[in-house]
């Protein structure tokens, strides 16, 4: 396996202890450690963690003396010092409760880099930190050292030290703390469908598959537990269903927040306003682990949905809007009357065609454990994402399957089209077909037609182009005559 370093820190450390004015040309004496992914050198005790798979947290046996690590996504056009303003609420708030921003200034390097201080809280207690910021396009990294303001200076030399020492390395797969042996896997095979397969840690409870709620409703979902049950794992959960916005035509029909509504064909959704990212895990977590849990801190995630949010509007537009949140919570709570920690992250959709609007949860991860053994827990988790795999037969016969209910939808439509036709045969033709015309043009509609089946649907009038989604239930106007995505083929407007 390649251990080579592929990435040094030497230089933009250099800047760092020219910021603080501390000599720090030596690594510091002591252990020389290798985890996730990173090579350093740092005083005993010292320990080396990846909280969330995150960020690399190095810090002395007291925690009272903290080095951290952080890559991230910068926002498009985003420089390393509007960064620090940006994230004191978001990024900087969530690794340093409460951070003030001193002061920032440029590095004086050629690239993006900006040195900041910052003061903050922790445990009570006043603490500083000294920052440096690197962006390159949309890369980042921060480096942060800090400790008790009161020894700060004490302890710069040593931190500064043990980050001069880090080098990041190819991933050795340790998922778990420094010097732990990480978790066997073995593949896990969807059981009910055959849709996806996934590696899960051997000797664990495992259940789950695929759940087929309708033909075209499906949603995979699985939870791993360890064979004491003291660690879980949850990805997706097959009880949340598919929801839409509440609106005043869904109240006067009766179907108010938190009803059950149905269009038909076996499909479900829940009357439910949007909760994007972290507001839907504050209503979620409570619900599945109960009213005891406790959060302790919620972490918006917008750089991981900007570029798919980009996607979606760049190739669908007019009508249709395709929103995605992402977010993360911590949190504890208690399981079996005992004490757990967790961590939990989502991704919601939310669609909204020509004002009817529905969403849905798409991605979910719940762990839970010992607080003790939490993050070797999410980064087993981290693992086995990476492991999943769609089976591409399934992903075909579900594609035909979807387009079989459209069709079932189109002949049941004919066919009660065919009985009123039938009531009143006796009708001329060509009156009824300039009534209908007459009807269309004070209802602001047209019929349009995809030549390849010969189905019809009428839509609203006044696009120079229709096109139809692959699911076959949203047509999609646009005064372009450019596809709206690869998901759409055009439709032949009849009059």
């Amino acid at each position: 396996m390649n251990t080579r370093p592929i990435v040094r820190l030497s230089a933009a450390l250099a800047l760092l202890c020219l910021f603080v004015g501390s000599a720090c040309d030596a690594a510091p004496a002591g252990q020389k450690s290798r985890a996730h992914g990173l090579e350093l050198t740092h005083p005993e005790g010292w320990s080396v963690t990846m909280p969330e798979s995150r960020y690399w947290l190095i810090e002395d046996a007291a925690k009272d003396a903290q080095v951290i690590v952080l890559p991230f996504i910068a926002a498009r056009g985003l420089s390393s010092a509007a960064w620090f303003e940006r994230e004191l609420g978001g990024t900087l708030g969530a690794l340093l409760p409460g951070a003030h921003l001193d002061g920032v200034q440029p590095s004086g390097a050629p690239a993006d880099e900006s040195l900041a201080d910052l003061t903050f809280t922790r445990n009570g207690a006043p603490w500083r930190a000294l920052a440096l910021c690197r962006i390159a396009e949309r890369g980042g990294l921060l480096y942060v050292i800090s400790a008790p303001r009161d020894h700060f200076d004490a302890k710069r030399a040593t931190m500064l030290g043990v980050l001069r020492s880090v080098r990041f390395t190819a991933p050795d797969g340790n998922a778990g703390p420094a010097g732990s042996k990480p978790v066997a896997l073995t593949t896990f095979r969807d059981p009910n469908e055959g849709a996806f397969s996934i590696d899960v840690p051997k000797g664990w409870q495992v259940q789950g598959g695929t759940l087929r709620r309708a033909a075209v409703d499906v949603v995979h979902c699985l939870v791993a537990q360890s064979p004491n049950g003291e660690q879980r794992i949850q990805l997706g959960d097959c009880e949340v269903p598919a929801f839409v916005v509440p609106t005043q035509m869904l109240a006067m029909t009766g179907f108010t927040e938190g009803s059950m509504y149905s269009p038909g064909y076996g499909m479900n959704f829940m009357v439910r306003r949007y909760l994007p990212g972290t507001a839907f895990l504050d209503d979620y977590l409570p619900w599945r682990l109960g009213e005891g849990l406790r959060i302790a801190s919620r972490n918006e995630r917008p750089e991981l949905v900007q570029e798919l949010n980009a996607i979606a509007q760049r190739h669908l537009g007019g009508m249709v809007q395709m929103t995605r949140h992402a977010g993360e919570s911590r949190f504890s709570t208690r399981i079996n009357g005992q004490a757990r920690a967790g961590y939990a992250f989502v991704m919601t959709m939310l669609t909204d065609v020509g004002g009817n609007g529905n969403w849905n949860m798409t991605d979910l991860l719940v762990v839970t454990a010992p607080k003790a053994k939490l993050d070797e827990t999410v980064n087993t988790a981290t693992r086995m994402l990476a492991t999943l795999r769609l089976d591409p037969g399934w992903v075909a016969r579900q594609q035909q399957m979807t387009g079989e209910v459209s069709r079932v939808v189109s002949e049941t439509n004919a066919a009660i089209a065919k009985t009123i036709s039938d009531t009143s045969r006796r009708r001329d033709a060509t009156l009824d077909h300039i009534s209908e015309k007459w009807s269309d043009y004070l209802l602001d509609q047209t019929v349009v037609r995809d030549n390849t089946t010969g189905e019809q649907w009428k839509v609203e009038y006044g696009s120079n182009t229709y096109w139809l989604h692959e699911s076959r239930d949203t047509i999609v106007g646009s005064e372009r005559h450019e596809r709206p995505s690869i998901d759409f083929t055009p439709l032949e407007e009849l009059h």
